[in-house]
């Protein structure tokens, strides 16, 4: 039995196309989306995505726009701890990594 994709949710239905880091972008902002969100007229967590930007509450039927995913919040995605490094810290990295190398040769020979 193949293992499980942890993480996907409801991006599993693309299979292996497309590539995991963009399944789990989309995962992310369907969760968000479909979550029920607080109501700005009425205050309760019953307002529902209809469309790109548009919400309706369940309780009071108030009608609004918001952000296009999310009421509240902007959703984040979390970037590769490499990408913080500037060039001359990836080089002196790669280098340092070279020079280890070289010793551990040097000494098996």
């Amino acid at each position: 039995m193949p293992e499980q994709k942890i993480g996907l949710k409801s991006a599993k239905r693309f299979g292996t196309r497309y590539g995991a880091t963009n399944k789990l972008k989309l995962a992310m902002i369907e969760s968000e989306q479909r979550k029920l969100h607080p109501c700005p007229q009425c205050g309760k967590p019953k307002a529902k995505w209809q469309s790109v930007g548009i919400w309706q509450c369940q309780k009071c039927n108030h009608k609004f726009t918001a952000k296009a995913y999310s009421i509240t919040k902007a959703i984040t995605f979390k970037e590769k701890a490499h990408a913080e490094l500037t060039p001359k810290e990836i080089e002196a990295a790669r280098k340092a990594a070279e020079k280890a190398r070289a010793e551990e040769l040097a000494e098996e020979a």
